[in-house]
């Protein structure tokens, strides 16, 4: 996915989406690495869902720092639920690290 999505377009069902689409892959995406913050070198963050157990925590559920790109990440989606971090990156994730084009 390589749009960027209006914000009226970010949507739980977006994020839900996202989810099923990501545990076909590396159960997580890769979103841009927040402007302005340290995160890897290659300007993205690995956001892991090893702790996301279903659809259903997308909008409710807190992403750790330890899954984001392994505790080294932006600090930013520190906190953040799947659907903010959508909304944070104006939804332009990638499932596989060849899939990126931001």
């Amino acid at each position: 996915m390589s749009k960027n999505f209006k914000d009226s377009e970010i949507t739980e069902e977006l994020a839900k989406y996202v989810w099923k689409g990501s545990q076909s892959f590396a159960n997580g995406i890769y979103v841009p690495t927040s402007e302005g913050e340290e995160g890897h070198p290659c300007g993205w963050d690995f956001i892991s869902f090893e702790d996301m157990e279903c659809s259903d925590d997308v909008e409710c559920m807190p992403i750790e720092a330890y899954s984001i790109s392994n505790g080294y990440g932006s600090e930013i989606y520190q906190g953040m639920t799947l659907l903010e971090i959508l909304q944070e990156c104006h939804g332009r994730v990638a499932f596989e690290k060849d899939q990126i084009d931001w």
